[in-house]
């Protein structure tokens, strides 16, 4: 009769004992009911392919025309053709400096 006492007890005390961390842990995470609204230009592309065309063809002429049209999207986007501009003309220089020195030998 004993041991059952003791287990009864113990069963209340691991009762209140996580009741009192569910309500610590909920208290710690509150639950949030608003909403938040997310608004067209948030989703809209920051991609513009005039301004990706002006910076690709033109470089930084092309960016700094971009500057001239205020347009937030032209400008991001001219940055872009702009930097593919760069990174075309680095691999290309690359590739004709390997081609004349015969690449790069390593000594093993």
């Amino acid at each position: 009769m004993r041991g059952f006492l003791q287990i009864k007890h113990m069963n209340k005390f691991l009762i209140l004992t996580f009741l009192l961390i569910n309500k610590i842990a909920f208290a710690a995470f509150p639950v949030v009911t608003d909403i938040a609204t997310i608004t067209s230009e948030e989703t809209e592309s920051m991609f513009n392919f005039g301004g990706f065309l002006l910076g690709l063809l033109l470089g930084i002429y092309g960016v700094i025309i971009a500057y001239l049209i205020k347009d937030k999207k032209v400008v991001k986007s001219s940055w872009r053709g702009f930097g593919v501009r760069v990174f075309i003309i680095i691999c290309l220089y690359a590739l004709i400096v390997f081609r004349f020195n015969g690449g790069i030998n390593f000594p093993l």
